[in-house]
């Protein structure tokens, strides 16, 4: 499995428990970053357009998918070691 378009701070071959915090919180972080950027043109009046606003939050669908895909697969490797 290749998580590297993603995922840039998870190694799939070297599952390891700092690799795996370590990709959760930067995915976090993009993810609420995006979130942020949606909230403030709320905040301000400054609207983006719907386009803009559907992709951001599909941005942010993805982000959640790769935290999912990221634990399942550690878990897994984990499992197989046992």
């Amino acid at each position: 499995m290749n998580l590297n378009y993603r995922l840039t701070h998870y190694s799939d071959e070297e599952a390891t428990e700092l690799n795996l915090v370590d990709a959760v919180l930067n995915i976090a972080s993009r993810a609420s970053a995006v979130l942020s950027m949606i909230q403030v043109q709320y905040q301000t009046g400054n609207k983006m357009n719907d386009q803009t606003n559907f992709e951001a939050l599909d941005s942010v669908r993805m982000d959640i998918a790769d935290i999912e895909t990221v634990i399942k697969h550690f878990y897994d490797q984990r499992k197989k070691q046992i």
